[in-house]
């Protein structure tokens, strides 16, 4: 069962579009005890999965159900990674801010400020630990004040400017100022990553990436795109499920039969001039026009590009590289058995400034709609099938040759959970 809603506000200087969503299914999550907890860790068990393509097996079901597999997910997965928080475009001004409450980071803040750059900080109030900004986006004017007791921060500098009634000699505001968190960004997409970690520990962002920008991103012009929408859904399944859909077209002919229909696709490596390295994979879709209008529908925009690329940035994150346009996918885990996609509408200014755009953009984000609501029900039927024992038993899974994403993305996790492939 679903419901939507949708609202448009004016933001900025583009027209945004919300849909928020919700899907709802009765699943807990599995309880192991404390002696299975430490067997599921063993890297006996993935011993099929680190084999070639073909010849592997799929990683076991409780590892979308288990808490304990999820609680070392978000400790030795998402509090070293980078997380999207957004676009540049979305915060033109001083004083807009994006809000994301990031896994294994916690709650941050990223805020144009008054010299017009962008910085990070801890979303919480240094003196009583209260949340300062609650909403998803909006604009600060005199500085980010603290709902609780009127702490007032520098949105620039993070600063601590007022704090009433702090009279004491032994207080000093300048011991206060809110934390920061490691901000990057890359062709005007904004990505933040937790500054507790140690700096021997700490990997940069385009170390993260590897070779990502020269083969892909840097042919497509990210950093002049502008966002004119974004959507929302929160889905009752493990996060790894939502990747994984995201990163193969095997399933387009059947999840989405009446809608996309089949969609060719092969590995990023078959098409690009050297072999990929770094925290991602991709596969190419070929095609004439862009891969966003449904099969009978026109393709109206200007292009900049001749090839389509769904990249799958782990974790959680999908950039995806059409002929007119880009969107991306964020799929945060807010429990092992729920997580929150959140996607993003890219077109260049050129396209959005033409009179027709609105009219022409109405059957694009109708696409995406039906797209994602029908990948995130397969989702939902995956999350119960994996509460069956027998998705746990040895042998259970194999990959399909259009799967290499899924492949990679498992081999990319277990590297992370259990230590490399030895």
């Amino acid at each position: 069962m679903q419901s939507m809603t949708f609202f448009r506000s004016k933001m900025c200087h583009t027209t945004r579009f919300s849909i928020v969503g919700r899907l709802t299914v009765q699943n807990c999550p599995r309880k192991l005890s404390s002696s299975s907890n430490e067997n599921i860790f063993d890297p006996s068990r993935f011993e099929a999965t680190r084999l070639p393509l073909l010849k592997a097996q799929s990683i076991p079901g409780y590892c979308y159900t288990s808490q304990a597999w999820f609680d070392r997910e978000m400790e030795t997965i998402f509090k070293p990674s980078w997380m999207l928080v957004g676009r540049a475009d979305e915060i033109p001004n001083p004083g807009e801010y994006i809000t994301l409450k990031a896994p294994g980071i916690g709650p941050i803040i990223v805020c144009r400020g008054k010299d017009d750059k962008i910085s990070g900080f801890v979303n919480i109030c240094r003196h009583r630990g209260a949340l300062l900004l609650p909403d998803e986006m909006g604009k600060v004017k005199g500085g980010i004040v603290c709902p609780y007791h009127a702490w007032t921060y520098d949105p620039t500098s993070g600063d601590l400017k007022g704090a009433p009634k702090m009279n004491s000699e032994c207080f000093d505001k300048s011991k206060y100022p809110l934390h920061s968190v490691r901000l990057e960004e890359i062709g005007g997409f904004l990505f933040a990553s937790s500054a507790s970690i140690p700096s021997s520990e700490q990997v940069s962002l385009l170390d993260s990436l590897g070779n990502l920008p020269e083969l892909i991103f840097d042919h497509w012009p990210l950093e002049e795109l502008e966002t004119v929408g974004r959507s929302e859904y929160t889905v009752d399944c493990n996060w790894k499920f939502l990747l994984e859909n995201t990163s193969e077209t095997y399933h387009t002919p059947y999840v989405h039969k009446t809608t996309l229909g089949a969609m060719d696709s092969n590995p990023c490596s078959e098409v690009l001039p050297k072999v990929p390295h770094g925290d991602w994979a991709a596969i190419h879709v070929p095609g004439d026009r862009s891969v966003v209008p449904l099969p009978k529908e026109d393709a109206p925009f200007p292009t900049f590009q001749d090839k389509t690329f769904f990249v799958s940035l782990f974790p959680s994150l999908q950039i995806n590289v059409t002929h007119d346009c880009v969107w991306w996918m964020r799929m945060l885990p807010l429990a092992v058995n729920k997580t929150r996609v959140t996607q993003g509408f890219l077109f260049p200014k050129s396209t959005i400034n033409k009179p027709d755009f609105q009219e022409n953009l109405a059957p694009y984000l109708n696409r995406w709609r039906l797209a994602v609501v029908e990948d995130n029900d397969i989702s939902v039927n995956q999350q119960l099938g994996a509460l069956s024992p027998e998705a746990s038993n040895p042998g259970h899974g194999t990959y399909c040759e259009l799967e290499k994403g899924v492949h990679e993305f498992h081999n990319y996790l277990l590297d992370r959970m259990i230590g490399p492939k030895t």
